[in-house]
């Protein structure tokens, strides 16, 4: 029973560090810089700069069909992870619109689109890749990623890279050629993070080493 506790634990504060992440990546980099990189807030993102929807809250919409598609397909126990997720996600994201600390950031990735394409990148993935690992997703194309990885064994990071493609085509339209570009290389990064983020993961995540670390550093403190 502690054993089990320890790990939901764990698994708790690493799929919170990974949702933030995203959530960072998407306010403070890719809505910034113009990057719709894929998925939902690569739509979200579009939607914004055409209608001044709130980020977060266009994500909990999309989010909400395709969510119940992944509890049919993977079960009650995806289903309360990845609920947590997405709801935790759209809160992160507006959470951080409203953070006046993170206004310097975004004037430099609204000024450099490299900055924003690779910190973008990097962080998303990281993050993505910690949630996606511990079985909760961010919504969108990750649950897709996740049927594709489930049915035909494709890497999670590049189902991500294949169902996105489209979305960062459409964004093309909206933002540009030079734009577009910027953000098939902002995927590719996310889904290379992702897969290195899964392998680390599936070798080395052992969360009672992790509990046992924090229940030291909490005696000593």
């Amino acid at each position: 029973m502690k054993k089990r506790v320890s790990t939901f634990f764990i698994d708790f504060l690493l799929i919170n560090l990974g949702l933030i992440l995203t959530a960072l990546s998407v306010i403070g980099f890719l809505v910034p810089g113009k990057l719709a990189a894929g998925g939902v807030s690569g739509i979200a993102t579009i939607t914004w700069y055409l209608f001044k929807i709130p980020i977060g809250t266009m994500m909990l919409i999309i989010n909400i069909p395709l969510f119940i598609a992944g509890v049919k397909i993977f079960g009650k126990e995806y289903g309360v992870k990845g609920i947590y997720g997405i709801i935790m996600l759209s809160v992160y994201c507006h959470f951080l619109e409203l953070s006046p600390w993170i206004v310097p950031l975004q004037e430099i990735a609204a000024r450099n689109l490299l900055i924003s394409t690779v910190y973008g990148g990097v962080i998303g993935g990281i993050g993505m890749g910690l949630v996606m690992s511990l079985g909760s997703n961010t919504g969108g194309t990750d649950i897709t990623a996740q049927i594709f990885n489930k049915y035909f064994n494709i890497p999670l990071g590049t189902s991500l890279i294949i169902v996105d493609l489209l979305i960062i085509l459409s964004s093309a339209i909206t933002f540009g050629i030079e734009v577009m570009l910027y953000a098939y290389i902002c995927l590719y990064i996310t889904g290379k993070m992702i897969n290195i983020i899964e392998e680390y993961m599936k070798e080395h995540y052992y969360p009672e080493r992790f509990f046992i670390l924090l229940t030291r550093v909490g005696k000593k403190a």
